[in-house]
C-alpha cells in the first residue's frame, strides 16, 4: 500500500514543479500563402521558419500558455533600416519577451509587396498580432493589443514614451 501511495505524490510533485521548458514552433505557409504555426507543418504546407518558445517553469502556475497564444495570435512585426520608430517597438517586444517574427522590407520586393498586400501600404512601423494589426509608431495601441488576447507584460516597468 505504500508503494502505491509514492508513485502518485510523485507524479504529482513532478507535474507541479518540473523543470523549464521550450517548444518549437514552425510557421508554415499554404499554397494560398496562408501563414498558420504548428508542432509541425501539414501536408501540403512549407516550412517558412521555426522558433523555439520558452514556456516558463511549472513553477509559476502554469497560467500562461505562451505556446498556444503565439498560435492564435502570431506577431509579425514589419520593420525597414534606419527606422528609429520600428526599434523602439522592437526594443518593447523583446523587452516584453513574446515570440514575433521580424521581416525587414528594406530590400526584399517579396516583403514589401507582402506588406503592401497585409496593410494596404508600404509603410513601417507595421505590426500584426494574430487578427488584429498596427500601423505606425503606436505604442499604446501595441501594447493594448499584446494585453488584450493575453499575452503576458514582463517589461513591467519598461514604459516606452508614446
Amino acid at each position: 500500500m505504500k508503494n502505491q501511495l509514492k508513485m502518485p505524490a510523485i507524479l504529482i510533485l513532478g507535474l507541479g514543479f518540473g523543470p523549464a521548458s521550450a517548444v518549437t514552433v514552425y510557421e508554415c505557409i499554404d499554397a494560398a500563402g496562408d501563414r498558420v504555426f504548428q508542432q509541425s507543418c501539414p501536408p501540403g504546407t512549407t516550412q517558412a521558419g521555426e522558433k523555439s518558445i520558452y514556456t516558463g517553469s511549472r513553477e509559476n502556475g502554469g497560467n500562461i500558455d505562451i505556446e498556444q497564444l503565439s498560435e492564435e495570435h502570431p506577431i509579425t512585426f514589419y520593420t525597414s533600416n534606419n527606422c528609429e520608430a520600428c526599434e523602439i517597438m522592437r526594443v518593447y517586444l523583446v523587452a516584453r519577451d513574446v515570440p514575433f517574427s521580424q521581416k525587414n522590407v528594406a530590400e526584399d520586393v517579396a516583403l514589401q509587396e507582402e506588406l503592401i498586400q497585409t496593410s494596404g501600404e508600404l509603410a513601417v512601423p507595421f505590426v500584426t498580432i494574430g487578427e488584429q494589426s498596427i500601423s505606425g509608431y503606436d505604442m499604446a495601441q501595441l501594447r493594448s493589443t499584446l494585453d488584450s488576447v493575453g499575452y503576458p507584460d514582463k517589461s513591467a516597468g519598461n514604459k516606452t514614451e508614446e
